[in-house]
């Protein structure tokens, strides 16, 4: 993955450029990915394109989800960014300079334990997280992306984290989605040292 000269995410170096969607993918997989095109797909199956990031393998990649994820606060992002999620328990209650159209309940925190002292909160919130699995979260974020057109997806909540007594549920999702999946989200705004800096690249 890599990011290209106007700062759009770039998966691979694929046949057909997505810019739209931040994304180079090849025909087929750009269609099963959940996105139309126009173009021919015969052939796919026998000669997968080596330079798609999803079908350069024997098998063509139907449907493996196809999204980036990426953390921040609602009061930093920035529509460039790409889709904005929200994952909290409330909406912000001041007017947001961008259209917030898409939520996932499920990875906001419950009532039952928002007050709670760290420890209990971050035990309670990742066994939410595993009652509903990595599978249906995989399957909420490419829904989101479908619909958006665009791969970039951004959880958002409140915290500021670049003040050190400040934590959050959003980066306890982060950790929790790279040790189930090995993919790492990112922060995108500024963190203090208790978190790894995020960057772009």
């Amino acid at each position: 993955m890599a990011v290209d000269s106007e700062g759009r995410l770039v998966f691979g170096s694929g046949s057909v450029a997505r810019d739209a969607l931040g994304v180079r993918l090849c025909d087929a997989c750009f269609e099963l990915a959940g996105w139309e095109n126009t173009h021919s797909d015969e052939g796919h199956k026998e000669k997968p394109d080596p330079d798609c990031p999803l079908c350069g393998t024997a098998e063509p990649a139907r449907g493996r989800n196809v999204f980036e994820l990426f953390t921040h606060r609602y009061q930093g992002f920035e529509p460039s960014m790409g889709v904005p999620v929200r994952i909290t328990l409330g909406a912000p209650r001041w007017t947001l300079p961008y259209a917030l159209e898409h939520q996932v309940r499920e990875a906001a925190p419950s009532r039952e334990y928002f007050g709670s002292a760290r420890p209990a909160y971050e035990a309670a919130y990742l066994a939410q997280l595993d009652r509903h699995g990595v599978e249906f979260f995989a399957s909420r974020f490419q829904e989101i992306a479908v619909a958006a057109g665009d791969l970039r997806l951004m959880l958002l909540c409140f915290e500021d984290l670049s003040k050190p007594e400040q934590w959050c549920h959003r980066r306890m999702f982060a950790a929790w989605w790279q040790e189930k999946t090995g993919a790492k989200v990112r922060e995108l705004g500024p963190l203090g040292p208790a978190y790894e800096q995020g960057t772009l690249l």
